[in-house]
């Protein structure tokens, strides 16, 4: 199998979101994972997992924690999602000899040509694998193959029954978490929290970033009911101080086993300093979990300086500035606000910004609206995009001079040329990847 053939066989497969969500056939989810996987060997019963769930937050710990293992010198794998232009990003080993981190193409071929074995070898319970769950099983198979010592997995919906969760973790994670995803997780805060909350397995370090009371006596009760031991931020580990700029945040962390003052981050928004010191919380942990792990004050330091995470709160260019931020709910958009507030006061905000069907418009223009004097209602090529002209009908409530321009690229030429102080990409990642792509050929 080609990269190709590889490439459209995945694409080929069912998306999670489309299928019903009656009859049990979620609840049938994990036993089709584990099918496939037994059919693989069972891979993922060979790696030491970091599981990480949460609303938003949850890709920025995982690329911090990564790169931090990394520096140490810890063969790591990591697991996200979903992807700005390649899929290929989504799964990551520590590089070698200057090379790329990303699956490469041979490799990724070969990994689904084994899962496609696998699947036509088992007769799978509850219908097809989907998209997410084939690349999870791609991705055990390749951590496994790889020696990775640790894998760090990003849960893509959810948590109870999200691909990822038939991995036994030692460690668990969970980011702020919010309302998102309300048409399959649930309509309430503690509803959406208790599927989050049920990646939590008995003996189990769990660090939880600071969350709402409802949603913290959810987690705690959690971790009460399987016997895991729950570390706090905010109680057990603090942020003791933050500086933000337009380069990025030095933050002052308090850790249970030491204090980190001045530590350097390049991705910006005071929401980043609290990520950190979530990841900082899981370093530890993972230290006395395995103590031949050692994590120095100067490797913590150089990896946490060294963190990309690309189309998250990351400024592309200086003149005009251009933000992009792929805020897709209220709480993220919230993120947003606030780091354009601090970094960005009284400034003139020219907005181009692009949605999933199904996404809350509503909660991100209450929160972005008053900021922005004009808005530019995009499409990005994926089937999942909504309509620009449905979603500049719903965005011009809160902002007048909305402009209809379902192209990125026209859109950014556009707002690039208005009378803005600061151009900012919002919405979906979709958006946020192909915007990345055009405004790096605009700064040219």
């Amino acid at each position: 199998m080609e990269f190709p053939e590889a490439l459209a066989f995945l694409n080929s497969l069912v998306n999670y979101e489309r299928l019903p969500q009656q009859g049990g056939l979620r609840e049938r989810r994990l036993a089709r994972m584990q099918q496939v996987l037994q059919a693989l060997g069972n891979p993922h019963d060979h790696l030491r997992v970091i599981h990480v769930a949460g609303t938003k937050g949850k890709g920025s710990v995982s690329a911090m924690l990564y790169t931090v293992l990394a520096q140490c010198g810890v063969r790591t794998g990591l697991f996200t999602s979903p992807h700005l232009d390649s899929v290929l990003e989504r799964v990551r080993v520590t590089p070698s000899d200057g090379e790329s981190d990303w699956i490469a193409e041979g490799e990724f071929a070969e990994g689904m040509r084994r899962v496609r074995q696998a699947i036509e070898a088992t007769e799978l319970t509850g219908g097809p694998l989907t998209y997410f769950e084939a690349l999870t099983a791609l991705a055990f198979d390749y951590f496994a193959r790889c020696g990775v010592q640790w894998a760090i997995l990003e849960v893509g919906l959810g948590g109870r029954l999200d691909a990822t969760n038939v991995a036994q973790a030692p460690l668990a994670v969970l980011t702020p978490i919010s309302l998102d995803h309300t048409d399959v997780l649930g309509d309430t805060i503690e509803v959406i929290a208790a599927e989050k909350a049920a990646i939590i397995k008995p003996q189990q370090i769990v660090v939880t970033a600071p969350q709402r009371e409802s949603v913290r006596a959810v987690i705690r009760a959690r971790a009460r009911s399987v016997g895991a031991q729950l570390i706090e931020q905010g109680t057990h580990v603090v942020l003791e101080r933050c500086e933000v700029s337009r380069h990025g945040c030095t933050c002052w962390i308090r850790g249970q086993h030491g204090t980190y003052p001045t530590l350097e981050l390049s991705l910006l928004g005071r929401h980043q300093a609290e990520n950190a010191t979530t990841a900082l919380a899981v370093l530890e942990a993972l230290q006395r979990l395995e103590p031949s792990v050692r994590i120095t004050a100067s490797e913590l330091r150089t990896g946490l300086a060294r963190v990309e995470w690309p189309g998250r709160g990351e400024l592309l260019t200086t003149s005009p500035p251009i933000l992009l931020d792929g805020a897709h709910n209220r709480a993220s958009a919230e993120a947003l606000r606030a780091m354009i507030n601090e970094l960005f006061p009284s400034t003139r905000v020219g907005l181009v910004i692009g949605m999933s069907l199904g996404k809350d418009v509503v909660g991100v223009m209450e929160t972005l609206g008053p900021l922005a004097g004009a808005a530019w209602a995009v499409q990005a090529q994926h089937p999942r995009a909504m309509p620009a002209t449905t979603l500049a009908a719903a965005v011009r409530p809160w902002i007048p001079r909305v402009h209809v321009t379902p192209q990125i690229e026209v859109a950014l030429a556009e707002a690039h040329a208005a009378p803005c102080g600061l151009l900012v990409v919002t919405g979906s990642l979709f958006v946020i990847g192909e915007a990345r792509r055009h405004v790096t050929a605009l700064a040219r």
